[in-house]
């Protein structure tokens, strides 16, 4: 079932709180444009850090810090195969921010009101 980006248009300074505090983490090892690049790939499904280093350009060192920085924020797994490492998207973990991520990015959600104060 897929999950779609549909919330209330109303949010309380709470409910605010609680969606900046589940994705700023994931916002901030994100925004770094080579780890982007690589959590893009990933999106392909499992990859060796070969596959991934000539997706990206990147070479073997830098794609396995960026690795790891992913995987220590808990964004994606890491599969060992006898001398290969595998690398995936967590899924779960991305389905947990993800109804979270819609809220900030929905541009349904935006509203056309103007208050004064």
């Amino acid at each position: 079932m897929s999950k779609s980006c549909v919330a209330t248009r109303r949010t309380t300074p709470l409910q605010i709180e609680r969606t900046v505090r589940l994705i700023h983490p994931f916002l901030k090892v994100i925004s770094e444009p080579n780890r982007l690049r690589i959590f893009s790939v990933l999106t392909q499904g499992e990859l060796c850090v070969c596959d991934i280093e000539r997706a990206v350009g990147l070479p073997q060192n830098l794609v396995s810090h960026h690795l790891g920085v992913l995987r220590e924020a808990g964004f994606i797994r890491a599969r060992r195969a006898g001398q290969w490492v595998y690398y995936s998207i967590d899924k779960p973990a991305l389905a947990e921010i993800y109804p979270f991520l819609c809220q900030v990015f929905d541009p349904e959600r935006i509203g056309e009101e103007t208050h004064f104060c």
